[in-house]
């Protein structure tokens, strides 16, 4: 039955999986204040001084930021941004649909550098600009799917993408038995 296959997806579950894993992935950042040792699961962090760099876990590196404590280090991510947009943009000009290749963790580093880096005009503009990637890769995403013979992935596809692709490919398949009445829906 159709509905069943809609009811046993769990997108949002599969897809926080990856973001909360993130949150254990190290991030780099820049001590501003000095900050003593620290036990976290069993694991000890510091003692830090001010402008130690240092690479610690998301989960504890942003309330360190945004205690003051430290600040993210870009790691070149805006550029990476910029570069991947452009790619896309250009690729999609030119009547492509293929997607740029991401560094592993693209997603997660990025969403961590804008957590991190606060609220004012120049994070809105790349927040903007990180909606933009995220919108024209979708559609490069979802193309594919209206494809009589869907294909197993898509190259240059992202973990967070593959999450999206694989469950709304089960879905477009189920909608397409059932339009050929090989499956009742609902």
């Amino acid at each position: 039955m159709v509905a069943s296959a809609w009811l046993s997806l769990n997108v949002e579950g599969r897809l926080s999986t990856v973001l909360l894993t993130s949150l254990l992935e190290a991030s780099r950042v820049k001590i501003v204040k000095d900050v003593p040792r620290f036990t976290f699961l069993d694991d000890s962090y510091g003692p830090y001084k001010e402008g130690d760099e240092t690479d610690i876990p998301r989960l504890l590196a942003l309330p360190l930021i945004g205690s003051g404590f430290a600040r993210a280090i870009d790691e070149g991510m805006e550029l990476e941004l910029f570069k991947v947009l452009s790619r896309e943009k250009s690729d999609q000009q030119r009547g492509g649909m293929q997607l740029t290749p991401l560094k592993p963790g693209f997603f997660k580093r990025l969403l961590f550098l804008l957590l991190a880096m606060g609220g004012d005009e120049k994070v809105r503009r790349l927040e903007s600009i990180y909606q933009d990637l995220i919108t024209l890769r979708l559609s490069k995403i979802i193309r594919p799917l209206g494809y009589t013979s869907i294909p197993q992935s898509i190259p240059g596809i992202s973990d967070e993408e593959k999450v999206l692709y694989e469950d709304l490919s089960t879905i477009v398949s189920a909608w397409r038995r059932a339009m050929r009445g090989e499956e009742t829906w609902r």
